[in-house]
């Protein structure tokens, strides 16, 4: 099955056609016909993802009806919020409730950091 929300070979045509798209550009002289045959090659590549766009388009705009399985969309303050603290460790890892010390660490470490001569 050729689907956006699935493990399927459609992630695969797209890493391909990225490369692809990739290697075009590094090969090809940057002229006004090579550009033009570039587009057109990308628009017929696109031809089998078009029925795909509208739910790429859903994904980003949280519409898809599926979102609510999907582990990684679903809302961490949300969780929280519930008191679904074991589902969070599940889910995530017990590490997760590192992050309010990580993040200040972080900080910090960046604020030490900051110094011109540490810039080199």
């Amino acid at each position: 099955m050729f689907s956006y929300t699935l493990h399927s070979w459609f992630h695969l045509y797209i890493a391909a056609g990225t490369a692809a798209t990739v290697l075009w550009m590094q090969w090809r002289v940057p002229n006004r016909l090579n550009v033009l045959l570039g587009i057109s090659l990308g628009l017929i590549a696109l031809l089998p993802v078009a029925p795909q766009i509208g739910l790429g388009a859903g994904f980003l705009g949280a519409k898809l009806a599926v979102l609510d399985r999907i582990q990684e969309a679903t809302s961490i303050p949300q969780h929280l919020a519930r008191g679904q603290y074991g589902l969070l460790s599940e889910r995530y890892s017990t590490t997760i409730w590192l992050v309010p010390l990580l993040v200040p660490a972080l900080g910090w470490q960046l604020r030490r950091n900051n110094m011109t001569t540490a810039i080199t």
